[in-house]
């Protein structure tokens, strides 16, 4: 794409340079400096402009919405476990914000309050599930779709 773009460029010049007189002769090496040393300066006055507008990306560890007492709250090490039945596998992995945790079942582990408040919420989810499945059981019109 550049070798076209310079192939481009030097045919204009050269349509140029044959529609100029002599004396007219432009030198686009200078011109093309000069316009660079312009378009820099324009840019740079143009990122001065903005220097108060632009806020900081929200990071890792401030979340938008969240002050540094509710992310301190959020991060603080809760005592949690995960209980293991027959079929279960031997860890529970939880992912938050693509970190992953991987919680070892039918033991105490200490894990950040977030991860904890997610497994909570998982499991009243699963246990509400099931709660559905056994209230209705026995009715199949439940389970049809029309």
């Amino acid at each position: 794409m550049a070798a076209k773009n310079e192939v481009a460029k030097n045919a204009v010049e050269t349509e140029v340079e044959k529609t100029l007189n002599e004396e007219e002769k432009v030198d686009f090496a200078k011109l093309r400096a000069e316009l660079k040393a312009e378009l820099k300066a324009e840019i740079a006055a143009e990122m001065e402009s903005y220097k108060g507008e632009v806020s900081e990306p929200a990071t890792s560890k401030v979340q938008m919405g969240e002050s540094k007492e509710e992310l301190e709250y959020l991060n603080e090490k809760v005592e949690v476990l995960i209980p293991r039945g027959p079929t279960d596998p031997a860890t529970y992995t939880v992912t938050h914000n693509g970190t992953s945790y991987q919680i070892k079942r039918g033991v105490k582990v200490m894990i950040p309050r977030k991860v904890k408040n997610i497994i909570d919420r998982s499991m009243a989810q699963q246990a509400a599930a099931m709660d559905f499945e056994d209230a209705n059981a026995f009715d199949p019109s439940v389970f049809e779709t029309k």
